[in-house]
């Protein structure tokens, strides 16, 4: 128990100097690698007034050694460069040890952090790249899925409508949770953010107005409209979130519209919409539903609407459409009813179709 108490403190040491290190600039580094020359250098010449210090190595050139003589001979030390021309003696081999030392450290230091500011700008754009891409296929869901929906809706398939309305509250769910980590981390912050989640306001604006109309549609159940209304929370959270950290116009502008849009529908009384529009699908699925057999029961159309989740009416209008389509004649009915003229004697000759464009 205590060992790992020790290991984890060390760990936290570790990582705070490692931080500190970090958060220092090159031009603090460079300051204190020559700080270190000009106090060395102050203590070598204080130590040649007690006649301890430095000593010429070979023969005199000057009767004393000054100040810039200490000063040259504390850079050519803190390099390891030692021409030899000066040597320490007494305290100052002291010295002169741990100017070596503090040297070497120093530039260590400076080389390590250099070489760590290259990597860590390299493995900075790996990870905003993996962003990048990670957001324009968030922004990629956003139109296919409200794409889906507004096709389904056309298709007034309601199964397929409120699972993609799950789909979407999901993904509303998911992107929350996404900004608001890489936020924390500093990671989206730069025009190129900026940019990327414009486009995803703009694909959560268009999922919104979707989500707005299908919580206004007729026979609903209780749980349906509980899912529009959670969907639609969801995108206010998230454009919310998105506009507080950039605060760019474009952004407010859309982010103003999503409030409007959702405060309508969350806080206005419901107005139901019937989705009226036919289409070749619809009138297919009708047509499966109505038995084979005539004479069809007289409310065949209620049922039918009931069972689509439709309007009596449109139904109504639905089954009128197939009905003239069964009475209209196919081609092999044209091909039959040919313009032949006959004559007395029975034999009869072909005349030019105008309509078919052959003879008969």
């Amino acid at each position: 128990m205590n060992s790992s108490k020790i290991n984890k403190f060390k760990s936290i040491k570790k990582d705070t100097f490692v931080r500190m290190i970090d958060n220092k600039s090159y031009w603090f580094f460079i300051m204190i690698y020559i700080l270190g020359i000009f106090i060395s250098a102050i203590i070598y010449y204080i130590l040649l007034q007690f006649g301890d210090g430095l000593i010429y190595t070979y023969t005199a050139t000057k009767e004393t050694i000054d100040f810039l003589d200490t000063l040259y001979f504390s850079t050519v030390t803190i390099t390891s460069l030692g021409y030899g021309d000066y040597r320490p003696i007494g305290f100052g081999k002291f010295i002169a040890t741990l100017e070596v030392l503090y040297g070497l450290i120093i530039l260590a230091i400076f080389v390590s952090k250099l070489a760590s500011e290259r990597t860590s700008t390299l493995v900075r754009l790996i990870y905003t790249s993996d962003i990048e891409n990670r957001i324009r296929e968030r922004t990629s869901d956003f139109y296919k899925n409200t794409s889906k929906l507004r096709n389904a809706m056309d298709t007034h398939n309601y199964e397929e409508i409120f699972s993609l309305v799950k789909i979407l509250t999901r993904d509303y769910s998911t992107n929350i949770s996404f900004f608001s980590h890489h936020v924390k981390a500093g990671h989206l912050d730069g025009r190129w953010a900026e940019k990327l989640y414009l486009k995803l306001m703009k694909s959560i604006e268009e999922s919104v107005k979707i989500v707005a109309i299908t919580s206004k549609l007729g026979n609903l159940k209780q749980h349906e409209i509980n899912s529009c209304k959670k969907s639609l929370n969801k995108a206010l959270i998230l454009s919310d979130l998105i506009n507080n950290h950039f605060k760019y116009n474009k952004i407010t502008n859309l982010y103003e519209n999503i409030k409007q849009e959702t405060d309508q529908n969350i806080l206005a009384k419901r107005r139901t919409t019937v989705l009226s529009q036919i289409n070749d699908e619809i009138i297919n699925t009708i047509k499966d539903l109505l038995p084979t057999e005539k004479p069809w029961k007289k409310d065949i159309n209620k049922d039918i609407a009931k069972e689509l989740r439709l309007s009596n009416s449109m139904v109504s209008k639905v089954i009128n459409i197939i009905l003239e389509n069964e009475k209209k004649p196919t081609v092999k009915d044209k091909k039959k009813s040919c313009h032949c003229i006959y004559s007395k004697n029975t034999l009869h000759r072909k005349v030019y179709d105008r309509k078919l464009k052959k003879y008969c």
